[in-house]
């Protein structure tokens, strides 16, 4: 951990807790990004560890890294609405000459992805129904606070242009990309599909009753796994979106994620029924079939979309191995569930059909293995 940033997280902390605090030895966790720092303190009830991300070396004095920015802001802003909570780490300061944020250290602990690549198949059940515990918790803490989460902000530092919209991409932006994927497998879709299209754009900007704060990077190994509850942690694309985002991750084999493989069919219904349960008190339109349906579906097709799976141009001829499946094996899949997930909610049913069309054509030129079950369900 480079000098100046010790320095301002020593004079951070020493102002924040009220006494002198010096970092002592680190833990890299990510190279010149992030890391663990042990603390030397006299003080009563404060950490003697903690966890430091920040903008590499190279960076300083240009714009500063959004994704940075998204966790100071989603730490300050959770630690206000939501603090005594546990249910993210604390937020201890953030340094602005350095772009650094420091936050609770919740340890070395296990994760869901642990207990998904365990021998337990009944752990790993319980480890992502507590995830969507978790996440139903986040969205019930912060449903009807946006107004002060774009506050925080918009104080902490600069919004380019691409966070402002939809989250991970903004499907009017990626409409015509959209297009080029049909072409390049010689698909046609008619006017149903791009009416569809046109209406998914206005429910993913207005997802009533079911906009709050979401994680929107739900994959398994961001939480944390400890004392029968999951914490939830990396919150650099945090912000303002439909709730059933992260609600959707299950369905779609995690999108976003290293650690995509296969659940068991049972899995995803059972995940979503104790996200339902959990949330509405909060948000009792939950607890309606049809709109939880549309919604979900909505957020399935956003994921497609923005994802980059349906984008099936970009690696048409060539797979490769990400994390711990192929490209091509996640395509295939998410293609699949998209389109049982259309017909099983009867909505978005053009989509759902052009989904399949692709899927069949892409049968016709990928011969990849199936996608694994994850190792505690095999």
């Amino acid at each position: 951990m480079r000098a100046e940033a010790v320095a301002a997280t020593e004079r951070l902390l020493t102002e924040n807790w009220g006494g002198e605090v010096r970092v002592g030895p680190t833990e890299t966790l990510r190279e010149d990004r992030c890391y663990r720092g042990q603390l030397n303190h006299a003080l009563s009830g404060f950490p003697t560890h903690v966890i430091v991300k920040m903008a590499a070396a190279d960076e300083l004095g240009g714009e500063p890294p959004a994704g940075l920015l998204d966790e100071w802001a989603s730490l300050a802003f959770l630690s206000e609405v939501l603090p005594d909570s546990g249910l993210v780490p604390r937020f201890y300061g953030g340094d602005r000459p350095q772009w650094l944020v420091i936050s609770e250290d919740l340890g070395k602990n296990d994760s869901v992805a642990t207990a998904l690549m365990g021998e337990d198949p009944h752990l790993a059940r319980e480890a992502l129904a507590l995830h969507a515990e978790a996440v139903a918790d986040l969205h019930a803490g912060t449903h009807r606070k946006e107004e002060l989460f774009r506050a925080i902000r918009k104080d902490v530092g600069p919004i380019p242009g691409e966070r402002r919209g939809q989250g991970w991409g903004d499907l009017r932006w990626l409409r015509g990309d959209l297009q080029t994927a049909f072409s390049a497998v010689g698909q046609e879709v008619g006017p149903a599909f791009w009416d569809e299209y046109d209406s998914l754009v206005e429910a993913i900007d207005d997802p009533a009753p079911f906009r709050a704060f979401v994680h929107n990077d739900s994959c398994p190994d961001n939480t944390v796994l400890m004392a029968g509850r999951v914490r939830l942690i990396d919150f650099e694309v945090g912000g303002y979106h439909s709730a059933l985002l992260d609600t959707a991750y299950c369905r779609l084999c995690m999108p976003h994620c290293w650690l995509a493989q296969r659940l068991p069919d049972d899995v995803a219904p059972m995940v979503e029924r104790r996200y339902r349960e959990r949330l509405a008190p909060a948000i009792p339109e939950v607890r309606d079939d049809r709109l939880f349906g549309r919604r979900m579906t909505e957020a399935c097709a956003y994921w497609m979309i923005s994802n980059g799976t349906w984008m099936v141009h970009r690696n048409l001829e060539k797979d490769y191995q990400w994390g711990a499946s192929t490209w091509h094996q996640r395509v295939l899949m998410r293609l699949d569930q998209f389109a049982r997930t259309t017909e099983e909610f009867g909505h978005l049913l053009a989509m759902g059909q052009a989904a399949r069309e692709t899927l069949e054509r892409l049968q016709g030129r990928w011969t990849p293995e199936p996608m694994p079950l994850y190792h505690a369900f095999r």
